[in-house]
């Protein structure tokens, strides 16, 4: 093996001799509990005691100012709580801004629950607040001012001009944010984006998502259902037959609500219906409680070009295609709590300018399908030739041209496990917000942004054991150009997938995520990946899938110069100007950080790199 040349000291660094002397009889010798009663803690307490003065020396403090804490988090919780409870008699007003740490950020939306008011200052394109919005802020009752001195992450933005012509003039995912004409600015606060779209949504819902009239219904088809709700306007239909057997599909319209609790539906599978139910055109309407198991549709529920509706603790099951379909342009909704499962060719599918929507609380599980298109949930850009067919065919089409698609959508506590393709797959969407999901054992990638994705926010989720290509036939396998790579003891393909994929995307935040024991590394940029931020994530144990033909890495940031076929709606380049920063990458990956051959003007700091079987960054 050649001399290994170390880059990485700004994450781990030696420790110097002379600090390993002092510090070893702690190590080996004087190890007791320096808060403890009994002896054996005397040394111990006397070092720490010492070093507690030689500091507040240092300092010009006093020692009994000086606490220890096991890191800067744990000291910005602390603050900032302690002032808040020592000084509330005074006031409950606090100043920060919407960039600060998430250790103050996370702490003061804590203490917006319990009584304080914070105001979330914004900064310059530099990223400065400005005193005079500082001075604005403050009132009467405002007790703290905690804003960071400086932010250390660089600019997205850094090439010299000249490179940055050169590398990224025609980047076709730049171009497609040029074209939209989004503020690139407006990717630096994700946080506060995905609560202003989820607040937003939320209230327009409860204040127009409303019906005033109650019926019921007592029928036993579904055609006899339509035609109440042909009769009905602004009205709550309570289904209270015990069945209903789907001899059409039923046709929402405007204005109406379905609740079918304790309702079960029924129908034949050698005579299936198109869909389950079908609301186009539509405003405000709501479907509750519906249990679609009986598999006698083709789609389960299917919506197009509708506004201001609700799905929620629904069954959508058994379909011989998808679960839950939105085509076209749709606006206002909130898909909760429901069960999409078992479906044949994928379950939560968005095609078009969708927007404004929530999508939270659903278990999306163990729906068949294994093409990109068939994940749990898939938004994507697709060119739309046939509103009723929610698989268009792909066009080869420059990515920046795709501009109808999802958009200002926030997925957040859902339970995204087991299907036989990706969890989620976001083809070309763009500031998405993606919190606190639990993406598991999906046999393609956990999550893949793809094809134009940008401004995505991917935080809190748990995204474990995925992409062990266990479920794939023959015909998949060559359809992702890995056919000659052949098979596993196992049945799987040895060319496994990440937990998260990042290709032809630019200007996303991953940030806080538990990534950690999926097959094909953990974050992999695949190529032509932009001014990303990979960040503060937990990212363990990402190699599971190596062999003899393949091994894998914790965070990837990857080039491939020569596509498997001609395609003009993809770039191939190196990854250019992202940041990865601040993760803890630990396990039996090959290498913790993986840069490859062509990356450019990447920067790579104050991670944690440890247990890496060769490299911690290679």
């Amino acid at each position: 093996m050649s001399q290994l040349i170390y880059l990485d000291n700004a994450a781990t660094t030696a420790v110097r001799p002379e600090v390993f002397e002092k510090m070893k009889p702690f190590f080996i010798e004087n190890y007791s509990n320096p808060s403890a009663v009994y002896s054996f803690a005397g040394d111990t307490k006397e070092a720490v005691e010492k070093a507690r003065e030689q500091i507040a020396a240092v300092l010009g403090a006093k020692a009994k100012e000086i606490y220890f804490t096991a890191g800067g988090s744990e000291s910005d919780n602390w603050a900032i709580k302690g002032i808040a409870e020592a000084l509330q008699e005074k006031g409950k007003h606090i100043i920060t801004s919407k960039i600060e740490h998430h250790a103050v950020l996370h702490t003061c939306e804590y203490l917006e629950k319990h009584g304080y008011e914070v105001t979330y200052l914004d900064v310059d394109a530099d990223g400065v607040v400005s005193p005079e919005a500082v001075e604005k802020a403050i009132r009467p009752d405002t007790i703290l001012i905690s804003i960071m001195t400086a932010n250390k992450l660089p600019a997205l933005s850094r090439m010299a001009a000249e490179d940055s012509k050169k590398y990224m003039g025609n980047l076709q995912v730049l171009q497609k944010i040029e074209k939209l004409g989004i503020d690139t600015a407006s990717f630096e606060t994700p946080e506060l984006n995905w609560k202003n779209v989820y607040n937003r949504v939320s209230d327009t819902m409860q204040k127009e998502n409303t019906f005033s009239d109650k019926i019921s219904f007592t029928g036993s088809t579904a055609s006899q259902l339509n035609t109440l709700i042909a009769q009905s306007t602004d009205a709550y239909i309570t289904i209270e037959s015990s069945t209903v057997r789907m001899d059409e599909p039923i046709s929402m319209k405007s204005g109406i609500a379905l609740d079918a609790a304790g309702v079960t539906f029924t129908g034949s599978t050698d005579d299936r219906v198109a869909q389950a139910v079908i609301a186009e055109d539509c405003t405000n309407f709501a479907l509750y409680n519906l249990n679609l198991t009986a598999g006698c549709y083709e789609y389960g529920i299917y919506i197009i070009r509708s506004n201001t509706f609700t799905i929620e603790n629904c069954t959508i099951s058994n379909a011989l295609y998808k679960g839950l379909v939105m085509m076209g342009e749709n606006k206002n909704f909130t898909i909760r709590n429901n069960t999409v499962s078992y479906n044949g060719n994928g379950a939560v599918f968005l095609n078009g300018n969708i927007s404004n929507g929530i999508i939270a609380g659903n278990d999306v599980v163990d729906n068949y399908g294994t093409r990109n298109l068939t994940a749990g949930i898939v938004m994507t850009s697709m060119e739309i030739d046939d509103y009723y067919t929610a698989y268009n065919e792909f066009k080869d089409e420059h990515l920046y041209n795709l501009l109808d698609t999802p958009h200002d959508i926030v997925l957040y506590q859902n339970n995204v496990k087991h299907n036989n393709s990706s969890g989620i797959y976001s083809d070309g969407a763009y500031q998405i917000y993606i919190v606190e999901n639990i993406i598991y054992q999906n046999d393609k990638e956990g999550m893949c942004l793809d094809y134009g994705t940008f401004g995505a926010y991917v935080s809190n989720n748990i995204v474990k054991e995925n992409g062990g290509r266990l479920r794939q036939s023959d015909e998949d396998l060559e359809a992702d150009f890995v056919t000659a790579f052949g098979r596993l003891s196992d049945g799987s393909s040895p060319a496994k997938l990440p937990g998260i994929s990042i290709d032809n995307s630019a200007y996303n935040t991953i940030v806080n995520n538990n990534v950690t024991q999926n097959y094909g590394s953990g974050v992999k940029m695949v190529r032509s990946a932009y001014r990303n931020i990979i960040m503060e994530n937990s990212v363990s144990d990402n190699n599971k899938g190596k062999s003899d033909d393949f091994h894998f890495f914790g965070i990837e940031i990857g080039h491939e110069s020569t596509p498997d076929e001609p395609v003009k709606g993809l770039d191939f380049t190196a990854s250019y100007e992202n940041i990865v920063c601040r993760n803890i990458v630990t396990g039996s990956n090959y290498a913790g950080v993986f840069l490859a051959v062509e990356s450019y003007c990447n920067d790579v700091f104050d991670n944690t790199i440890l247990g890496s079987e060769w490299y911690a960054i290679e």
